[in-house]
This record gives C-alpha cells, structure tokens and sequence, in this order.
C-alpha cells in the first residue's frame, strides 16, 4: 500500500467535495464503502483480485455502489482504471484526516514510558493546541522501553521530549563539535 498515493486521491477528492459542500457526505459514503467490502467477502476479493478484469470490477462497483454519490463512485472507478484500489482504505483514513484538518482538529500520538497523569496529560494537550491554534485529540501509547520523557506526534512531525531523544542530540552536538574542531 502507498500512503503518497493514498493522499493525492483523497486529497483530490476532499477538493471537489468541500467545493461541491459534501465532504460530510463523501465521508459517511466512504464508511459505507468500507462497511460493505468488510461484510461481503466476495465483493471484495473480486476487486482486490488481479485475475478479474477491469471491466468486470467497474461492473462490480456499480451493481454493488450504485446508491452512492456521483464523487464517491467516481473515485472508486478512478481506483479501479488506474489499478489503486488495495489503496481505497488508506485513501479513506486520507480523508477522515483531510476532513477533521479542515474542521480545526489535529490527532497527536503521545508516548511516554509511564501513564500521564490526568493534570499532566491536560496540561500537554493545552499546550499542544496552543502551539497549533487547532483542537487536539490525543491517544497515548505506554512504551515501557523508553527511559523517560514525552514524545508527541502529530503527522509527520515528530516532537521527542524523550531522554533518548535528549541524548541523541546531545551526542550529534558533540560530534559536529569534534568534526569541526578538526
């Protein structure tokens, strides 16, 4: 699976959909989607198969998607003839991503080597969303390998807090130093 691809056709799609005012729509479709590949086995080992012919998975996505909208279903052929459809999950969590980025919300991975207290873990969100100017929804991950610390991340930005982190710098530092003394 390819993330890159995966946020060019959900981003696309997110475009013409918040441009249209159906963004919300394309998001619940998506799940319906996903829902009916999940409950139908079939459905979905014929669209993933790369024996079956384009043809008959474009044939399958209409008898099986002809409810949805027009720019869900387009996207879906698009999957097809362009042959990205085993990206179709990730272009929907893309979306899912697009769309609470538009609606001011931001989702920060937090790892720390012991759980935060509630003050504490209140206090790093507010930060956070102080930092951002966007709300913050958080998970927590308990890393029990790490010495200490807190590291936060939110796409693909990494902001490490950890002791490791902290010596890791420290040692890049040093080395530069003793690179450029020489």
């Amino acid at each position: 699976m390819n993330v890159r691809v995966a946020r060019r056709y959900a981003k696309a799609l997110f475009l013409v959909a918040k441009q249209q005012g159906q963004q919300d729509l394309v998001a619940s479709e998506l799940i319906q989607v996903i829902s009916t590949l999940v409950a139908n086995a079939t459905l979905l080992s014929d669209l993933m198969s790369p024996l079956m012919s384009r043809d008959k998975k474009l044939e399958a996505i209409n008898n099986a998607f002809a409810n949805l909208g027009p720019l869900t279903l387009r996207m879906l052929r698009l999957l097809v003839d362009k042959r990205r459809e085993e990206n179709l999950t990730l272009v929907k969590q893309e979306y899912d991503r697009l769309l609470e980025e538009d609606a001011g919300i931001l989702r920060a991975l937090i790892s720390t080597a012991r759980p935060l207290t509630d003050p504490l873990r209140n206090q790093l969100i507010a930060r956070l969303e102080a930092e951002t100017g966007k709300r913050i929804l958080v998970e927590v991950e308990i890393k029990p390998e790490m010495i200490g610390g807190v590291s936060v991340q939110i796409g693909d930005y990494l902001l490490d807090g950890s002791i490791e982190g902290g010596l890791r710098r420290l040692r890049d530092r040093f080395i530069r130093e003793l690179a450029r003394q020489t």
